[in-house]
């Protein structure tokens, strides 16, 4: 069994505007609570997907990991503002950075907001991947005032910390093959966010490194290639036999979801230095995941080989 992490992380602001377009107020940037029910929606929506839609509402109570919805939603909007980068993806150090800004109607009477929630549907209830209560302008908790003719803008970022990222050294995680290895995340695989605030693919990986995608291809190979660094992808695919992977059904609450590849007596025999995952429709430079072993390991045509690779999220 081999594993790969992720860690996710959200982040807030919201800045007032006023009915010219300039900044009334604005706050600075705040963490928020990833719900138990929201860590659940990477097995069924892609990351960039779990917030495609902002909820405010006039509950002022701290949010819970059992909470499915605000206390008191009053409205959620997927009005993107796309101007100074509003709407991206990047890379940073070992993390993948996903950000969406939302606008919310003017109001038309004097209005207090003390909730804020992130969901991927459009319709209000309990659906929501992530919450808070709101902040001031100096980064207290308490509800916020927005005027007449004003609008609430709010900024979210999703963070996705890959473990390992860079080339890591592994133990023996196959039985029958002693040797130790190194295991580093390549491409990014995920869809991103693009500059019009939908979701898109980022880079050749495809969606190969989604929990929730089935479209995954498992490889084992001759190749002797060094790792490329993180969000990149060398070449690995030399005397290989790239398999489509078998998706186990996920199980609510593990935050976990396993990729299996059998290859039989007859298939695959030979040695074996390198072995990963990816997505064989973005070529031969579309590995998500690699493991360089040591040594070659020796697959005889009287064994089998079963493959298992671990995806597994948590905040």
């Amino acid at each position: 069994m081999i594993s790969k992490n992720y860690k996710l992380s959200g982040f807030f602001s919201w800045s007032i505007i006023n009915q010219d377009g300039s900044i009334a107020s604005k706050s600075p940037l705040k963490n928020n609570l990833i719900l138990n029910q929201g860590l659940d929606f990477p097995s069924v929506y892609y990351f960039a997907d779990c917030f495609t839609y902002c909820a405010i509402g006039f509950g002022t109570t701290p949010p819970l990991l059992t909470d499915t919805g605000l206390v008191s939603e009053q409205k959620r909007s997927n009005i993107y503002y796309t101007e100074n980068n509003g709407c991206r993806s990047y890379i940073d150090g070992d993390s993948f950075y996903m950000q969406r800004t939302f606008d919310f109607t003017p109001e038309t009477q004097r209005t207090l907001y003390g909730e804020i929630g992130w969901s991927p549907e459009s319709s209000p209830g309990n659906n929501l991947f992530s919450k808070s209560i709101m902040i001031d302008s100096f980064g207290n908790p308490g509800p916020i005032v927005v005027e007449r003719n004003q609008f609430l803008r709010a900024i979210y970022t999703l963070q996705v910390t890959f473990n390992p990222a860079s080339s890591t050294i592994t133990l023996p995680s196959i039985v029958g093959w002693t040797t130790n290895g190194n295991s580093a995340t390549q491409l990014i695989g995920l869809y991103g966010i693009s500059t019009t605030g939908g979701s898109t693919i980022y880079d050749s990986g495809l969606r190969a490194s989604e929990p929730r995608n089935d479209v995954v291809d498992i490889f084992i190979s001759t190749g002797l290639q060094a790792i490329s660094a993180f969000g990149n992808s060398g070449n690995y695919i030399i005397g290989t036999w790239p398999q489509r992977v078998t998706a186990q059904p996920y199980v609510s609450g593990t935050y976990t979801k396993i990729y299996h590849a059998n290859y039989s007596r007859a298939s695959g025999t030979g040695f074996i230095s390198t072995l990963g995952i990816g997505s064989s429709g973005g070529g031969p430079t579309s590995t998500t995941f690699v493991h360089r072993l040591d040594a070659p390991q020796f697959k005889a045509s009287d064994y089998e080989l079963n493959l298992y690779f671990n995806y597994t999220w948590s905040q």
